[in-house]
């Protein structure tokens, strides 16, 4: 079993090998699993910018935000979102490479397969961009669910998202919290958060089914 931070760098090489250069922007539509957390750490350690979107979204906001965004690469979840990613495809703007997911889907590419493309011959330029790394840095881009009008980008760098992780730590007795449940939607920026809050203090993540399942 692979640690997670031997999958990062597994995917973080791959995305190199791949192209994708510092603010490139990769599109991730999916409910919360831990796969979607390893995308989320692998962009940002190659400089690139992540694009968290809605599963439930209509193609027609899909299609504005590939276009607005420029997308590059999408990670999608199930068939379902599949279907809707390739379908936008033909319509949108973006120069999108391709599209991974994270189920097993017929005549798609899983994102397993980025695992095995990964070369150490990038890991040199792998860590010249963690290296690089600034706070100043703009990391991810979260759309508004368009219900009163286009969707619109809230840009965030790390020093918007980290300054409130760091606060959380004075606010939470972190003693408490080393076992979480990731619930709330981690394509809202709160989970997310949550999310690095949780990395930062060590505490292990757990992905429930659904909220019904949560107790049993």
């Amino acid at each position: 079993t692979l640690d997670v931070k031997t999958i990062v760098d597994k995917l973080s090489l791959t995305f190199i090998k791949l192209g994708i250069i510092p603010g490139d922007t990769i599109a991730l539509i999916s409910r919360n699993r831990v796969e979607w957390n390893f995308i989320d750490l692998s962009v940002l350690q190659v400089g690139a910018v992540l694009v968290p979107l809605y599963p439930n979204n209509s193609e027609d906001n899909y299609c504005f935000i590939f276009d607005d965004a420029n997308i590059k690469l999408v990670f999608v979840e199930d068939d379902e979102i599949f279907k809707k990613v390739k379908n936008v495809c033909k319509r949108t703007t973006a120069q999108i490479k391709d599209i991974f997911t994270f189920n097993d889907i017929r005549n798609s590419r899983n994102w397993s397969e980025l695992l095995d493309l990964a070369d150490e011959t990038y890991r040199e330029e792998l860590n010249k961009r963690i290296n690089n790394v600034k706070e100043s840095d703009l990391v991810t881009v979260i759309y508004t669910s368009g219900t009163t009008g286009k969707p619109k980008g809230v840009m965030l760098t790390n020093n918007n998202i980290m300054s409130n992780v760091h606060a959380l730590t004075q606010l939470f007795p972190i003693h408490l919290y080393k076992r979480t449940i990731s619930f709330l939607p981690l394509c809202h920026i709160f989970e997310k958060t949550a999310f690095y809050f949780y990395m930062l203090i060590g505490a292990e993540i757990n992905y429930p089914q659904s909220l019904e399942t949560i107790g049993e």
